[in-house]
């Protein structure tokens, strides 16, 4: 059963897009969204790190706990991510190093349709490794293409945001999130997930998501050898045209090392009510 969001109904709702040129084009330099922190050894840390918004934020956070309303947003917990979504955004462990397997990527359902990037996500020892809490932004700007490019933003990135435009979408219908891992002792969680829909006719809509539901696939704790979980938010009405999706994630292991690029992998879908290629 969906959780409720309060709504917010002001006009003229945020809804500034970055500017882009070409149709599949990332940014030279990452944008100044601070540091996130790093962990020598496996685990979740308690430590937070600084925000990031991308290069046209609408930032908004409220909290951890979400509100009841019959026209607010909401989010429900799904076993997995549904097909057909216009755009994706990937988080995942790559090979930890620049030059070599991404660990971000923006585009398409396809991986001969994205973009990708590169970080660090911090330096292993024989006790394992965390990244520290990473903060994390991604909107699809109204309309796609090159006029309009969604964006991909995380903090401490070493090739740039990401800008794709290579989709042209309708409005918004939902998002969703899933975190997954592969191999034990591996962690990849969500927290802080605020997921804002606009549009100039609706406003602003912010959907909440207490941490105890975002998305968090673990398996330090357990002797299985794969975790994943999911969550689809919605917007509650139909007619939004943007949406903005700010978070904090993190990817900690311990022994073994991980042997997959996509040991830990969390990824944000956005579904949409068209969707062309650009």
């Amino acid at each position: 059963m969906p959780f409720s969001s309060s709504s917010s109904s002001s006009e003229g709702a945020s809804s500034s897009s970055s500017s882009s040129s070409g149709n599949l084009s990332s940014s030279s330099s990452c944008s100044s969204h601070g540091n996130s922190s790093s962990s020598s050894s496996g685990g979740v840390p308690s430590s937070s790190s600084s925000s990031s918004s991308g290069p046209s934020s609408s930032s908004s956070s409220s909290g951890n706990s979400s509100s009841s309303s019959s026209q607010g947003g909401s989010y429900e917990p799904i076993n997995d991510v549904s097909s057909g979504s216009c755009l994706v955004a990937n988080i995942r462990w790559g090979d930890n190093a620049v030059g070599g397997a991404w660990e971000l990527s923006l585009g398409g359902d396809s991986e001969f349709d994205m973009l990708t990037g590169e970080r660090v996500w911090g330096t292993s020892s024989s006790s394992g490794m965390s990244s520290g809490w990473v903060a994390i932004s991604m909107a699809a700007e109204p309309g796609g293409g090159a006029a309009s490019p969604p964006w991909l933003s995380v903090a401490g990135c070493a090739t740039g945001d990401l800008v794709y435009a290579g989709r042209s979408y309708g409005d918004i219908i939902k998002v969703q999130l899933r975190a997954a891992v592969a191999g034990q002792s591996k962690i990849f969680a969500f927290r802080n997930l605020v997921v804002t829909f606009s549009s100039p006719s609706l406003g602003t809509r912010v959907v909440t998501v207490p941490d105890g539901a975002a998305p968090v696939a673990d398996t330090s704790t357990s002797n299985t050898g794969t975790a994943l979980s999911a969550i689809q938010v919605n917007p509650g009405d139909d007619g939004y045209t943007r949406v903005l999706i700010e978070a904090e994630v993190l990817l900690a292991w311990s022994d073994p090392v991980p042997e997959r690029v996509d040991a830990m992998i969390g990824s944000i879908f956005v579904f949409t009510a068209s969707c062309s290629s650009s």
